[in-house]
């Protein structure tokens, strides 16, 4: 029997008012903190987004100087007519460029455009305000393009200075300072093609790293506060190359401090306890008849009968309620959307890959270090794998394209293959993205010219053709005819080409004329291979190694392979390319690693880079090769020269094949295997 019934009834309605409130203020902090994740993850993926465009248009703006930084360091006496040139077709390509100025000796000597900056010539940075001094010479010091500002132009508006040192060859083959070349990049619009404003309609954001200097910089956009800690800012690093911003970023009218459905909730939770108690109140008014009337069993039963239909629809339509406010809470108040960008990456790094490679070409050309190397090549087959390579992913179209080879053209011939399959690549792209209807020919003839045997290839089509005054600098850089200015591509195809056919020893012209079409001739000095050439680019034991080598996974299933590379994009890579097919992978950031590995753990094969801190690839494999245990294991060296002489360094170091970056998974393979192969040979006829 119940003694106090009021104050158990009090006890129960007062703990469960306790557990409601507990359980509302619990499901109120987890809805809070997952808007907050949500709201951080959305700031940290947008600001992530944001750093990338920034870096990138930092990037781009130092990528497109450096042409011009390439051309004074091979014509460092260049006329000031010429640098208006080719400074005005690089400020074609950089719409926030507002001038152009380069420093012989650290004194203003060249300016484009000169009108509104003849101020600027003759300006000596020895003699200029500390600040601005001190900005140019470190450029020089540090070696690399350095970005500072924002400064306010004494032309007006306000700009990022970049500043790239330039360096020329001395008397003695080395390098020293020529000066440095300086652009003011406007804000406003280097801003506006990274994105920035449309980002700041969603976010709050502020930049912090004037001059680069990064947590030490001051703030240059929006707001200071964002750094501090109270307004728990996301932060990202804008990477600048020499130097970095940081940037701050907080959901647009701050964090959630409380549940988005606060409201809902709450009233969802006072249902709850309405529900709850007359639950208990019905529960209790049961027992307290039930007990009042216990003598009387038939009446109890009755009563119980009835309590049950109460029960039943009492409880029901409250319930009913509280789960439909559940349910909107859990669509509503749960809900995450996520917006993909994995397509826009991709391309843009397709896009600044391409740029990068022939940039680098560009680079090698310009300096003389591009070398030549000659193999027995089928021409045949180089012409038809250019035309794959160009035609591959692109939809069809009816455009006839037609091959030519001649009958005296020899069956193989000593060639740069890769420089021709190159320069190929190029004219018959060119060829095909300028023409839409009729044909595009590909040909080659072989003739004695001065007792010098040419191979002479022409790629001929019917497209829009190129105006005659286009045709005198169509193989300059950073240049398109007129006819094909919305035609997407760096502008550096042709030029490129050019320096490649000359760096080969041959000769590149072109005849057009407009909406008749194109003829692109190249003429190569081409000698046909001897018999002893023949054998030495086709010995027998690499067909014995195919043979012996099939393409199968599990010739390399069991063996550990050390990948040693000092660029952590490169380790990552080729982590990633070889993970799935050995048994083990394991990282080293230099030479000294691999020698301490090496001492630590057993290894198969090492894929070492040749350039590398602290000790060296170089380095690293003559120490490997002077130790007897560490003899047999193969080395594949990775190298981003090409000059043989190079090549012939790391293969007197002790590296058994040097193979060429970019990173590509088919000749790492190929290479392991055939080495693999070959210690196999070797240990099963060690007398041989």
């Amino acid at each position: 029997m119940i003694r106090n019934p009021k104050f158990l009834s009090f006890a129960v309605l007062l703990t469960l008012a306790v557990a409601t409130f507990v359980a509302g203020y619990e499901i109120e902090k987890v809805n809070e903190q997952t808007r907050r994740d949500i709201q951080t993850n959305d700031s940290q993926r947008a600001a992530n987004e944001i750093s990338i465009r920034l870096s990138a248009q930092v990037r781009e703006s130092i990528f497109i100087l450096s042409g011009l930084k390439a051309l004074i360091e091979g014509n460092p006496n260049l006329k000031q007519s010429e640098f208006e040139h080719y400074a005005g077709s690089v400020r074609r390509l950089g719409p926030g460029i507002r001038s152009i100025a380069a420093a012989p000796d650290m004194v203003v000597t060249y300016v484009h455009p000169i009108k509104g900056n003849e101020a600027s010539i003759g300006l000596d940075y020895r003699k200029a305000p500390v600040e601005q001094r001190a900005a140019a010479f470190r450029t020089l010091r540090v070696g690399q393009p350095i970005v500072a500002g924002p400064v306010r132009l004494v032309q007006g508006g306000v700009a990022f200075i970049v500043r790239l040192p330039v360096y020329v060859k001395d008397a003695g083959g080395g390098s020293k300072d020529w000066g440095i070349l300086a652009a003011p990049i406007d804000v406003n619009v280097f801003f506006q093609q990274s994105g920035l404003f449309e980002f700041a309609d969603e976010f709050e954001l502020a930049i912090r790293g004037h001059d680069g200097l990064g947590e030490q910089g001051r703030v240059f956009y929006g707001d200071a506060s964002l750094f501090t800690e109270r307004a728990q800012p996301v932060r990202e690093t804008i990477e600048l190359g020499s130097g970095n911003w940081v940037l701050a970023v907080t959901p647009k009218g701050g964090w959630v401090t409380q549940a988005p459905d606060q409201m809902i909730i709450r009233i969802a939770m006072v249902l709850t306890f309405l529900v709850l108690s007359i639950t208990w109140l019905t529960i209790f008014g049961y027992l307290k008849e039930r007990n009042a009337a216990r003598v009387r069993s038939q009446q109890i039963l009755k009563e119980k009968s009835e309590f049950l239909e109460i029960l039943s629809h009492e409880i029901r339509s409250p319930l009913q309620g509280v789960l439909g406010a559940q349910r909107y809470i859990l669509d509503n108040g749960f809900k995450e959307s996520m917006r993909p960008i994995v397509e826009t990456a991709h391309e843009s790094g397709n896009y600044i890959l391409s740029l990068i490679n022939d940039y680098l070409d560009l680079q090698r050309a310009e300096s003389g270090n591009l070398s030549v190397n000659l193999t027995p090549v089928n021409i045949r087959q180089v012409i038809d794998d250019a035309f794959r390579i160009v035609t591959t992913g692109k939809k069809d179209s009816s455009l006839s394209v037609k091959f030519s080879i001649a009958q005296e053209v020899p069956a193989r011939l000593m060639l740069d293959q890769r420089k021709v399959n190159q320069v190929l690549v190029n004219i018959i792209d060119n060829a095909l993205k300028y023409t839409a209807r009729g044909y595009a020919n590909i040909s080659a003839t072989y003739h004695t010219m001065d007792d010098t045997p040419v191979l002479i290839i022409h790629v001929e089509d019917t497209g829009v053709g190129i105006n005659e005054e286009d045709l005198e600098t169509l193989f300059d850089r950073f240049t398109r005819s007129s006819t094909g200015e919305n035609r997407s591509g760096s502008g550096l195809g042709l030029a490129i080409s050019k320096s490649l056919v000359e760096a080969m020893g041959g000769t590149i012209t072109v005849r057009s004329e407009v909406a008749k079409g194109t003829d692109f001739s190249i003429s190569l000095p081409a000698f046909v291979p001897t018999e002893t050439e023949l054998a030495k680019f086709d010995p027998l034991d690499k067909e014995e190694v195919k043979v012996s080598a099939p393409d199968s996974s599990d010739q390399l299933s069991g063996l550990r392979v050390l990948i040693a590379d000092d660029v952590v994009v490169n380790r990552l890579l080729l982590n990633a390319m070889l993970s799935t097919l050995v048994k083990d992978v394991i990282l080293a950031e230099d030479g000294q690693q691999v020698l301490n590995i090496l001492e630590e753990e057993h290894v198969d094969v090492i894929i070492m880079d040749a350039m590398m801190p602290n000790v060296s690839g170089i380095a690293a494999t003559m120490k490997i090769r002077q130790q007897a245990q560490f003899d047999q294991i193969p080395i594949i060296g990775l190298t981003g020269e090409e000059s043989m002489k190079s090549q012939a360094e790391l293969l007197r170091a002790g590296m058994d094949v040097v193979l060429l970056k970019p990173i590509d998974l088919a000749p790492i393979l190929s290479a392991i295997k055939e080495q693999t192969v070959q210690r196999e040979k070797i240990a099963s006829h060690p007398n041989r």
